[in-house]
């Protein structure tokens, strides 16, 4: 039989974790990760991967981030979203899940999401028709089917901070207001909307106050978390996440800033009609993907 050295972590200690989490069968739910934390895994992320999948079950949904910020801020700004060859920019244990059998991929060209599951094309399928970051969005329809969300060492990146930012009325970010080219699946090119970043952050945005976020979830018992190798897992429902977040929110008296969103060369005037919630005529692609 081999062995594995005494510090690496395997099937039985990745799912021994998920029991302590109380990760379940039919459960629906996002991970953020900075996976390299847990050390070294047996069988690398993959690993990690399908004991999600198989605690999960086949009544479970998995999504997980697939993010092209290069695209949208870095070195290749402007350069077109390929849709099934841009990989995601959060990280091994996210593209390792893009890649493999049965995941599908929303078509935001920043904010894609990739999900497996029970229900995974619902959650995906019309997120470049919506706000980014909003009810209608991949996070906010899993806020509406009782989702959750599992961190892996990566408590700041719970991208749900920005449906709560969006709902709560925040002004900083923009809604469809910027536009990037994209190569659909059969090479079509297409134009594709995505949401406007906030030019700058106010000093005490709650954004850059996890710690609070977290303690307040923690005090409330709301906060499940258990070590896995050199990782700290943090379990917890995404409507616990905005009842702490909000509260923060609401301290600072966030709906009278005066941040807004960035403008910049993919700058558009939004398409999206707010009181009645729902598209305005457009020339961004609104087509099917999935």
């Amino acid at each position: 039989m081999r062995l594995r050295p005494a510090s690496t972590v395997g099937a039985k200690e990745i799912r021994a974790a998920f029991r302590e989490l109380g990760i379940a069968p039919g459960m629906k739910l996002i991970v953020h990760s900075a996976f390299s934390a847990v050390g070294k895994v047996e069988g690398g992320p993959e690993t990690f991967c399908r004991q999600l999948m198989k605690t999960l079950g086949a009544k479970g949904t998995l999504l997980m981030p697939a993010f092209t910020f290069p695209l949208y801020e870095g070195k290749d700004f402007g350069k077109p979203f390929d849709y099934l060859g841009t990989p995601s920019c959060c990280g091994i244990l996210t593209e390792t899940f893009r890649n493999m059998p049965g995941v599908l991929r929303s078509a935001d060209p920043c904010h894609s999401f990739s999900a497996w599951g029970a229900g995974a094309a619902d959650f995906v399928r019309n997120h470049h028709k919506v706000p980014t970051v909003s009810e209608f969005s991949p996070l906010g329809l899993l806020e509406a089917a009782d989702g959750w969300c599992l961190t892996v060492s990566a408590a700041s990146a719970v991208t749900f901070m920005h449906v709560v930012e969006s709902s709560f009325g925040a002004p900083c970010l923009g809604v469809r207001t910027e536009e990037f080219p994209a190569i659909l699946p059969g090479g079509r090119k297409v134009k594709l909307r995505t949401w406007g970043w906030r030019e700058r952050t106010c000093p005490d945005c709650p954004a850059d106050r996890t710690a609070e976020i977290f303690e307040l979830m923690r005090k409330a018992e709301a906060l499940r978390e258990v070590p896995l190798g050199s990782a700290m897992l943090s379990f917890f429902r995404l409507a616990d996440y905005r009842k702490a977040y909000e509260t923060l929110l609401r301290r600072i008296g966030c709906r009278g800033r005066k941040a807004r969103p960035r403008v910049c060369a993919a700058t558009v005037r939004s398409d999206w009609d707010a009181k009645r919630n729902r598209l305005k005529k457009t020339d961004a692609f609104t087509g099917e993907v999935i």
